[in-house]
């Protein structure tokens, strides 16, 4: 679709759903739905001929969900084995303007869905933080048995920068 911006945001090397194939996760961060561009991210699961047809679409709640998104794969935030769809969009207006938020989907979904229809949300706290400018798996920080995220937020502090470290065990 004209103006989409399909491939803002690409991440693969990761079996979401056990095949043995490696999948990919891509958005389109002024993705078209309906008459809305709300953005959506679309897991593309891998086979042995490449990637299926068989799409499932993630889709933004609100007009302009999709600006900024930002994509990655964590190890299993629950220690399912199951790699974790993180989905973060700084530009959220969740708590105030631009606060920012990340999703993350504990299990690749069967069907089309929406962002709030994820087993996870962290939300920024204060307008223009831009919580999830940033995101990435770092393993078992603490170590305590689960893996770690880290998230940036651009805009805290007076636009100084922040990361934030979250120890999983959800």
């Amino acid at each position: 679709e004209n103006d989409d911006y399909f491939g803002s945001t690409i991440v693969g090397d990761a079996d979401l759903n056990g095949d043995g194939y490696d999948d990919a996760v891509i958005g389109a961060e002024n993705g078209l739905i309906g008459q809305f561009r709300r953005g959506y991210v679309g897991v593309y699961f891998g086979s042995a001929e490449g990637y299926t047809n068989d799409i499932v679409y993630i889709e933004g709640i609100t007009d302009d969900d999709g600006d900024n998104l930002t994509v990655a794969f964590s190890p299993s935030l629950v220690n399912s084995g199951t790699p974790t769809i993180l989905i973060a969009h700084p530009e959220y207006d969740g708590k105030d303007l631009n606060s920012g938020a990340v999703w993350g989907f504990f299990e690749p979904p069967q069907q089309d869905v929406l962002f709030s229809d994820a087993d996870l949300k962290i939300e920024g706290t204060a307008m223009n933080q831009y919580f999830g400018s940033s995101i990435t798996s770092l393993g078992d920080v603490n170590q305590d048995g689960w893996n770690d995220i880290a998230v940036g937020a651009k805009g805290s502090e007076n636009n100084k920068g922040s990361v934030l470290l979250f120890n999983a065990g959800y």
